[in-house]
């Protein structure tokens, strides 16, 4: 074999893996679009001001002594810990709403809300569409309004498997 083609081919099998690399990259921008319905910007999360001092944690504290008397009983501090003395305390921060409730059958999920779908449907509408949610379906004779997923797609990398599966 003369010298000539011994250097054709180590060159041929040193540029075969970098024409290989070469094919499978591509160039494609890492931009996630989520189909809204809107281009704005949605507005920034605000944190209400009733929840922004932390609490104070009562796990630890000590019961009370009941009347100066020095000592303190088990049943006493159960009562206190109750799950019926625990729900007469208010809680700010999920407080209870009378109008509305969340209701369940198997994976599916739905809001029920006491007043009328004519003074509703325009709110709700407005409500998907603020937050970045494109409406799949929106029939407000039947009552019914689906929303499509808002996926992020951008961090599955596209490699040479990815690639060549895609154009199938």
């Amino acid at each position: 074999m003369s010298p000539f083609l011994a250097r054709v081919r180590l060159a041929g099998l040193l540029m075969a893996p970098l024409l290989l690399l070469a094919c499978s990259t591509t160039f494609e921008s890492k931009k996630i679009d989520y189909k809204t319905a809107s281009k704005s910007q949605v507005p920034t999360l605000e944190i209400p001001p009733d929840l922004t001092s932390p609490t104070r944690d009562d796990r630890y504290a000590v019961p009370d002594t009941g009347g100066g008397k020095g000592s303190a009983t088990y049943s006493a501090y159960n009562a206190e810990r109750s799950p019926e003395a625990l729900a007469q305390q208010k809680s700010d921060v999920l407080p209870a709403v009378d109008n509305a409730r969340i209701e369940r059958a198997g994976n599916e999920r739905w809001l029920v809300v006491k007043g009328s779908p004519d003074k509703l449907w325009g709110p709700v509408k407005d409500f998907w569409q603020e937050t970045g949610f494109v409406l799949k379906l929106d029939l407000p004779d039947a009552g019914v309004m689906e929303t499509d997923w808002a996926e992020n797609r951008a961090k599955i990398s596209q490699d040479f498997i990815r690639n060549i599966l895609g154009k199938v």
